[in-house]
């Protein structure tokens, strides 16, 4: 059945994933393989003296035992971040090392030390549990707070503090004459809670070593192979890149953490190479949780100018950002670029954001769905919600008041961002009636007379989106009228095989399900970024249409050549191609099987109907919309109940606006659960203490009310398809709606604020506190 762009069509990969027969990296056959257990540091700061292997080579079945000793003299090298971040005083961001496997220091709880590679995962366990490892404590430095502490001996000697950046941007001077001549100034002080990622499926690799080609292959759970295969080999493995194939299969959702090249991909691939044998290590959930990149953890103190009437003059923001305990692919970035979110919707003249990313004995921090972005549009919803109460207008008017206009667009930020499209006065508006906002105060009354309390948080965003890297996408017609696209992108989740396919399929009169997916091989897909800041339709469908407009281009001129007419009369109807004004026709299949015959074809046509396109890096795309929260909280123990949920989204053209909603309602239930469940904790001495789902909670479905999920869509102006990225739209603005809506329920009581996860215990702190209890 042909769809088209813009059609819900039901995803063609779900019933492969919903039948069990999805290829994910734990189900890859390998013949001979071997299972790996790293052996991890328990402390979270301590000098590594000494590495005992003989008992655990005594264990039946262990093959070898991989240290970092190994590595470093095999060549090994260290794990780079993106490029360094000039800081305020003009000098590059501190980028220490960060080996796979530690060999003088550890500095998490977590810290890989060493690799025991056995015959099987029982073996390989025990044996992992017999290496002795002597270490010598020394003191953590396991919060923000003591990173500032400035009798604190550094993580890093060489970077001289626990400063690994200090940086700024904005207008200084600008923003402080704002604040001067300001008739109302609004201050909050807001923490960003850590959180983990939490994929369903975790991270795994599995590596092999062609002695014979001297050639590496490493099956893993990532966003984007190449990405993968470009550090690895150029920077960690020091070999050529096409001595190394990096292969995904199915992935079991990303949101940013399987994006990064991890410690344990060059250990297994040099432990295949070592025991010449494939060697399989797939993390366990607890494992996870002291492994893969955690985000988010910040603490901000921001103030808001404002005139007598309640227009926004100038935003100031003072940020501390924990990046953990290495500098990993994109930890000074996430905090940084993030602040291109602080000025929302509103036209704000002038801003100037200051951050600090400070090192901490902690796992490394990275992007998570929105990176950085959730964080910044916290920080200015917050204020303009605290704004709204102290000057005593409803926090929709003070939005209204300060919005960007639309005869204002395209609009450039006071921090250089260029929006380009958008009606956002009209999505608020939207959010508003959809919301029942006229209603809440009778719904207030009826709360508050149960002994309940009910309020309403607003929250606008926009995010920059897509990026600069280019994407490739390869498309072939075979000779029985079937497609075959290879493309760069990596889906986690988020339905490319029907999205891709719609494209295709739109364009040649097909059916979607005649398009065939080809993704996640360096080997057999030249090029790609793979996915990752909702770039993947923005310029992988870019792509994708290009190659299919080629493809199209050279089936028409075969087809006239074909009918005996001119290429200009030919036109394509419902997969047949036809003759203008007669009833001479050919099929797209009949066309497709000719041009595999080199004795039909036109001089000078190669044969087959193949073509490349490319999807050029083009201005960032703006996502934008509004979310409105209702929570009803109960006074006597805390607890609160999301009871009402409405969001409006601008993504701009939509291909399948089911997969769209899906994948703002899983963006809203992220960030929901930031908001109100989840807490990555440490103790003092840098032990973690959520260190499984046991004590990290996660949002449930019975958490979550029935999402009111609306879209006001605007063409985007910068990209061939019109497209805004999606992938992280619900995220950004969620955790400032649901905060702004307790805070609201509570003000009457006195609370100014509640701390992400607002969980039972602390709003009845903050009541208690409010009340002086």
């Amino acid at each position: 059945m042909a769809a088209d762009v813009g059609d819900s069509i039901l995803r063609h990969e779900d019933p492969r994933f919903l039948t069990g027969k999805g290829c994910y990296l734990d189900d890859v056959p390998i013949a001979r393989g071997c299972a790996g257990v790293f052996v991890r540091s328990p402390h979270a700061h301590a000098e590594l003296v000494n590495i005992e292997t003989s008992d655990a080579l005594a264990v039946p079945g262990v093959l070898a035992v991989v240290t970092g000793t190994d590595l470093t003299a095999a060549g090994i090298g260290s794990m780079p971040s993106m490029q360094p971040l000039e800081g305020l005083d003009g000098s590059l961001q501190a980028s220490p090392p960060h080996l796979p496997l530690t060999t003088d220091r550890v500095r998490y709880v977590g810290d890989p030390v060493a690799l025991v590679v056995a015959e099987s995962l029982n073996a390989a366990q025990q044996g992992a549990e017999a290496v002795w490892v002597d270490y010598d404590s020394l003191e953590p430095c396991a919060s923000l707070r003591d990173a500032l502490e400035p009798d604190r001996a550094p993580i890093w000697p060489e970077a001289g503090s626990n400063v690994c950046l200090d940086w700024a941007t904005g207008d200084a001077a600008g923003t402080l004459a704002a604040f001067e001549t300001a008739a109302h100034v609004v201050r909050l002080e807001l923490g960003g809670n850590r959180v983990v990622p939490s994929p369903m499926e975790p991270r795994g690799c599995i590596g092999l070593y062609d002695e014979g080609r001297e050639t590496y292959t490493l099956h893993v759970s990532s966003q984007g192979p190449h990405r993968v295969r470009e550090t690895l080999a150029r920077d960690v493995l020091k070999v050529p890149m096409d001595a190394l194939r990096v292969i995904t299969p199915d992935v079991g959702g990303g949101f940013g953490t399987k994006v990064f090249v991890y410690s344990e991909y060059a250990a297994v691939l040099w432990a295949a190479r070592l025991v010449g044998r494939p060697v399989k290590w797939v993390s366990e959930r607890a494992e996870a949780m002291m492994s893969d990149a955690h985000s988010r953890e910040q603490a901000s103190r921001a103030a808001l100018a404002l005139d007598a009437e309640g227009k926004f003059l100038g935003l100031r923001v003072d940020t501390d950002a924990n990046i953990g305990a290495y500098v990993s692919a994109f930890s000074t970035y996430v905090p940084t670029s993030g602040t291109s979110a602080l000025t929302g919707l509103y036209h704000i003249p002038v801003v100037y954001a200051r951050v600090r990313c400070l090192f901490t004995n902690t796992v490394p921090l990275d992007a998570y769905r929105g990176a950085g972005k959730p964080e910044a549009n916290f920080i200015t919803e917050r204020l303009v919600d605290e704004a709204a109460r102290q000057l005593k207008i409803s926090p929709l008017e003070l939005r209204r008041r300060n919005l960007i206009g639309e005869s204002a667009l395209p609009y450039t930020s006071a921090l250089g961002f260029t929006i380009d499209s958008g009606r956002f006065a009209e999505s608020l508006s939207m959010a508003s009636d959809a919301a029942k906002l006229a209603g809440l105060k009778r719904r207030q009354k009826e709360a508050r007379a149960c002994g309940k309390r009910r309020g309403m948080g607003i929250s606008g965003y926009f995010e920059n989106t897509a990026g600069a890297e280019e994407e490739s996408a390869r498309l072939r017609l075979n000779s029985e009228g079937r497609f075959q696209l290879h493309i760069g992108t990596l889906s986690n989740g988020q339905g490319h095989e029907t999205t891709f396919a719609q494209i295709v399929a739109q364009k040649f009169g097909a059916d979607p399900s005649d398009v065939r997916l080809v993704q996640g091989d360096t080997e057999t897909i030249s090029r790609g970024a793979g996915t990752i800041g909702s770039r993947s339709l923005v310029l992988g469908g870019a792509a994708t249409a290009s190659a299919a407009g080629r493809v199209l281009d050279k089936a028409q001129r075969l087809a006239g050549h074909l009918l005996e007419a001119a290429e200009a009369d030919i036109e394509l109807e419902r997969g047949r191609f036809v003759v203008s004004g007669t009833d001479l026709s050919i099929g797209l299949a009949e066309v497709a099987e000719a041009a595999h015959d080199p004795a039909q074809l036109p001089n000078g046509m190669e044969p087959g109907l193949e073509e490349e396109g490319v999807g050029l890096p083009v201005p960032s795309t703006y996502p934008n919309g509004f979310h409105i929260c209702e929570v009803e909280v109960d006074p006597d123990t805390g607890h609160v109940e999301v009871v009402r949920y409405t969001t409006v989204t601008d993504v701009g053209n939509v291909i399948n606006p089911m997969i769209v909603k899906g994948q703002v309602h899983g963006g809203t239930a992220q960030g929901i659960g930031q908001a109100l469940l989840e807490d990555c904790v440490y103790d003092s001495q840098g032990q973690l203490l959520s260190g499984s789902l046991m004590d990290y909670a996660l949002p449930r479905a019975d958490d979550l009310p029935d999402f009111s999920c609306l879209f006001n869509n605007v063409p985007c102006l910068t990209n061939p398809l019109g497209a805004k990225g999606c992938g992280e739209a619900g995220a950004v603005p969620a955790p400032a709606a649901v905060i702004n809506a307790i805070v609201d329920a509570l003000a009457e009581d006195g609370v100014r604020h509640v701390a992400m996860p607002a969980t039972p215990m602390r709003v009845w702190q903050a009541l208690e506190d409010a009340k002086g209890g």
